[in-house]
């Protein structure tokens, strides 16, 4: 191999050589532009994520615990054992009045008769 051939071969190697690493230059460019923005969506999607995990958090703070809700049930459900009883109470003093009401006209109504035959 003459030099002359040699250093042809050397030129198209060193040409090839420039032409890979502008390939290559923009292969990297490329690919941190996308890990750019491949970062970028990730930190908008999980600022979403946060806010909504910090809405959650909002609303289970004021849910109730299971002993709170146990106190309120029990409460309750002795205040309407309360309340049954006194409208059984008030059931029963109506019931009374009535029967009253009725024993006292079935006694009017034999006065009047016995004093209308009585004259």
């Amino acid at each position: 191999m003459s030099s002359d051939e040699h250093c042809k071969e050397c030129e198209c190697l060193g040409v090839r050589i420039d032409e890979l690493e502008k390939q290559l230059t923009l292969h990297v460019k490329y690919q941190q532009e996308a890990v750019n923005k491949a970062h970028g969506d990730l930190a908008t999607r999980l600022e979403g994520m946060n806010e909504f995990r910090a809405a959650l958090k909002d609303q289970a703070a004021l849910f109730l615990t299971r002993e709170e809700l146990t106190l309120l049930h029990n409460a309750m459900q002795s205040q309407i054992s309360r309340h049954q009883d006194v409208l059984n109470n008030w059931s029963g003093r109506i019931w009374a009045l009535c029967g009253m009401l009725v024993l006292m006209s079935g006694l009017v109504s034999a006065v009047v008769t016995w004093l209308l035959e009585r004259n």
